[in-house]
């Protein structure tokens, strides 16, 4: 028992488990809302959120967050680098705050809101990466429980504030209010933890910090046109629909943060990982850090795919009433990208410092996406952006694979996890085929959910452990 509690620790799971709790305040938040505001405030409000998002990597203060996983792998000095990394998301958050609240009036007619709510945005948007600094360095270096609840503590006070405030004034700007004094609180505390702990200093080195640049700038740059060639469709959509029917095909695109947390946690200790051996020169430690990282994801990602593609219908039911229906048809198909979060095609790039082949790869494909996206949008409508924008999510994972297997010197096949893969898809293949089979027993899609989801879940949990149990029995016996 002591010894599963360690390898717990050790992995990607207290990040995970810790974060889920605030994954589950986020999934829902909206659905609270729906019950609270109409579509029109429902729509603001995923406009709001959905440039909010963006601004983070628009800033280029993504690239600086996150690689202190880098920095912290590198061993030497990692302190310093992680402190000027610091330096320099502060510095582009404060960029980017001056900028944008100058041109706030013109912001707020591009992007369809309130230019109140624009100067709200912003302030919340840029302070977002320098205040979770501090939670993601804990992480990085191994103190997983400590950094998540740091991090998700702040984001379950986030849902609870906004819900609060919105239930008192049923006025959507309480939320954004809410929401940005929280993320000031956040980074006022995250830097007095900082210095209290000795990584904030606030003395300049310059070489040190040309370092950093020199790193993250293609991270930060690539992060923002990956950000844009996954959300092209949203942002697209968001100036071309009304509030309400942006709301429709938000909803639909459903976020499910537990799906994202899995896919970050994972990353969390995988980057490091391959980072070290990349280091020690253990190629072959590489190869195993990737395979593993792709079954963790995948023993979840799959049958939550399968889940949202068989009950999507009951699901945006249950969610956001039956007045969000028009949903259902976007969730049965934007379930297909999560499957995409199982390849983690730029870990050993950005683990081994090739963030320029990254950003390289981001400059091809983003501009080729909007202009595709754009297209499909002007000719079949909603779902014309959305399959469009789903194929270009998929596209990075081939190169991102090949440059992989250069830099390992092992052939593709061995860097993909194909017995797990094959193992969790057949698995929810024959469940599948045993809901459709059930469905005519129960009335309404509602109660089909409701009783088949757990016994699925639960059938599946135990057939994947059963396996591995007797794999790992008869691999000690052999």
């Amino acid at each position: 028992m002591k010894d599963l509690l360690n390898k717990l620790r050790a992995g990607h799971w207290p990040v995970f488990l810790i974060s889920m709790v605030s994954a589950i305040t986020n999934l829902f938040l909206p659905v609270v809302l729906v019950r609270i505001l109409d579509p029109e405030d429902i729509g603001i409000y995923k406009i709001f959120f959905l440039y909010a998002q963006s601004i983070t990597f628009l800033s280029l203060t993504g690239g600086p967050l996150y690689s202190v996983y880098y920095w912290i792998g590198k061993k030497d000095n990692a302190q310093k680098y992680v402190e000027h990394a610091w330096i320099l998301s502060f510095s582009l958050s404060f960029i980017c705050a001056a900028v944008g609240l100058l041109f706030s009036f013109q912001l707020s007619r591009i992007i369809s809101i309130t230019e109140t709510q624009t100067i709200l945005l912003l302030l919340s948007a840029i302070t977002a990466a320098p205040a979770s600094f501090y939670g993601e360095y804990l992480i990085a270096k191994g103190k997983r429980i400590n950094g998540s609840l740091f991090n998700s503590g702040f984001e379950i006070l986030k849902g609870v504030v906004i819900v609060t405030l919105v239930y008192y004034t049923r006025h959507i700007n309480a939320a954004f209010w809410g929401f940005t004094g929280l993320f000031l609180i956040k980074l006022c505390l995250a830097m007095h933890l900082g210095k209290k702990e000795g990584i904030l200093d606030f003395k300049l080195d310059t070489q040190r910090l040309k370092e950093v640049w020199k790193y993250c700038a293609p991270l930060s740059i690539a992060g923002a046109l990956g950000f844009f060639l996954e959300k092209v469709d949203m942002i697209l959509l968001s100036s071309q629909l009304s509030p309400e029917h942006f709301a429709f095909y938000s909803m639909g695109c459903l976020l499910v943060p537990p799906l994202y947390i899995l896919e970050m946690s994972v990353q969390k200790v995988l980057v490091p990982a391959l980072s070290r051996s990349y280091h020690d020169d253990d190629k072959l430690g590489m190869i195993q850090h990737y395979r593993k990282a792709q079954s963790d994801i995948a023993y979840l990602m799959i049958p939550a795919v399968f889940g949202l593609i068989i009950f999507n219908r009951p699901i945006i039911e249950i969610l956001f009433t039956s007045q969000y229906m028009d949903s259902a048809v976007f969730l049965k198909v934007y379930a297909l990208t999560y499957l995409a979060y199982i390849i983690p095609h730029d870990a050993i790039p950005r683990a081994t410092g090739q963030t320029r082949w990254v950003l390289k790869m981001y400059l091809l494909l983003t501009p080729l996406s909007i202009l595709v996206v754009y297209v499909c949008a002007g000719q079949w409508g909603a779902m014309g952006a959305l399959i469009s924008s789903m194929i270009f999510f998929f596209i990075p994972k081939i190169p991102g694979l090949i440059y992989s297997s250069r830099i390992t010197q092992f052939a593709i096949p061995k860097l993909i996890a194909w017995k797990s893969l094959g193992l969790f898809v057949g698995l929810n293949l024959v469940l599948t085929a045993l809901c459709y089979m059930f469905r005519p027993m129960f009335e309404t899609e509602k109660m089909w959910f409701l009783v088949l989801s757990p016994f699925y879940a639960a059938i599946y949990l135990a057939a994947v452990n059963i396996i591995r149990h007797f794999k790992a029995k008869h691999e000690i016996e052999a």
